[in-house]
């Protein structure tokens, strides 16, 4: 009969320095998950920084085009420029009051 209460003495000094190993390895496993989380979020993070300020640069760059077009197209659109064209390209000329014709609507 002391033969069991050996073994059963054996299994709970067993079990009882199972259970902190186990514990000790899950959060073992747990701070290392949380260090290779918090280096991917820091290298996504700074990722996405770099990403935003070369967004910033485009927009910034576009915005200037955008300005040269608007004075470029307010420039060829230009009243004094469109009348030396029609002017010297399809030789048009302001009629004179005799080449003038008056339409009156006759109701």
């Amino acid at each position: 009969m002391p033969t069991k209460k050996i073994t059963s003495a054996v299994g709970a000094a067993h079990s009882t320095t199972f259970m902190p190993a186990v514990i000790t390895i899950l959060l073992a496993f747990c701070v290392v998950g949380s260090a290779l989380a918090v280096v991917y979020t820091t290298h996504k993070s700074r990722w996405l920084s770099a990403e935003l300020q070369h967004l910033k640069k485009d927009k910034r760059q576009l915005q200037l085009e955008w300005g040269r077009l608007l004075l470029e197209r307010s420039t060829w659109s230009s009243h004094d420029r469109i009348w030396a064209l029609a002017h010297n390209q399809l030789n048009m000329h302001e009629p004179k009051p005799s080449e003038w014709v008056i339409v009156i609507n006759a109701e």
